[in-house]
């Protein structure tokens, strides 16, 4: 996926007077999403926030249904007196840099081997609840630029008849960061905790404004960090390859028990030091 240009939007400032809900990667499981919701609707109060770590589509069967429901939700929590727009933040992950990456395909090199990875890695069931055969896309990549050009114009057009997700997509954050002042007990001074929420991963020798791809790339490589990352006291992700389910070290926590791989979708109230206060869990 080398050739993926870096995401153009912004990192999230999410400064919470409340909780911090962190739901981690959905991956199309309609039916856990809307546990974790009603839940969440009991728990929710005016000044928490709410960030979706990402992986929204991929390897589950309801991808229009799941994001419908994101959407619904969203309404929903802004009846709510005291709670705003900027309330609700969507983080950008691998998943949807799979979907998006799809209609730049004919610029690919080896556009064919990439369309292969991409179907094997979450992207070929979505398509499937898309009414769209894989087989048809893989035969536009065969056939050459300009019949994979006129493939993508048809299918996005095909797409935006069922599910309105351009505006959804333009708005999804790379990643967030939140930074409170808190006071200590002791001697009451104060310090600034800072706290950053990504998808998956991140370089360690990168700026959050030089990460490109890395949000969703450097999975596989989390767990080799092992000093604090810049000045945020916690990193916080959404997405483990190893699905370990809420996995927490030093200035490090991972939010994920395999939802959409076997296991159930959960979501954690953080506090603003980092540390998780709650969290819910939606069994199946």
């Amino acid at each position: 996926m080398c050739y993926c240009r870096a995401s153009n939007n912004a990192i999230a400032d999410v400064n919470a007077r409340g909780r911090i809900w962190a739901i981690p990667a959905l991956h199309a499981n309609i039916d856990a999403l809307i546990n974790i919701h009603d839940q969440l609707l009991e728990h929710f109060e005016a000044g928490d926030k709410i960030i979706y770590l990402g992986n929204y589509t991929g390897y589950g069967a309801a991808p229009i249904e799941t994001l419908n429901e994101i959407l619904t939700f969203r309404r929903l929590i802004l009846s709510f007196n005291g709670v705003f727009p900027n309330d609700i933040v969507y983080l950008r992950g691998a998943q949807e840099e799979i979907f998006e990456k799809l209609w730049q395909l004919h610029y690919a090199p080896d556009a064919e081997k990439v369309l292969l990875w991409m179907l094997g890695n979450g992207l070929s069931p979505t398509l499937q609840a898309l009414d769209i055969d894989p087989h048809d896309v893989i035969n536009a990549v065969r056939y050459g630029s300009n019949y994979m050009s006129q493939w993508i114009n048809k299918t996005r057009r095909m797409i935006r008849s069922k599910v309105v997700y351009d505006d959804f997509f333009i708005h999804m954050k790379r990643a967030a960061t939140s930074t409170h002042a808190i006071a200590n007990e002791e001697d009451g001074s104060t310090r600034d905790y800072r706290l950053l929420f990504v998808n998956a991963g991140l370089k360690a020798d990168k700026t959050l404004t030089e990460q490109a791809d890395a949000f969703w790339w450097q999975g596989d490589h989390f767990d080799s960090l092992k000093d604090q990352y810049s000045d945020f006291d916690v990193v916080i992700r959404g997405y483990d390859p190893k699905h370990r389910g809420i996995y927490v070290r030093k200035h490090f926590a991972t939010l994920d028990n395999g939802n959409g791989f076997g296991g159930d979708l959960i979501c954690a109230a953080i506090s603003h030091k980092g540390d998780i206060l709650h969290y819910l869990e939606a069994v199946q």
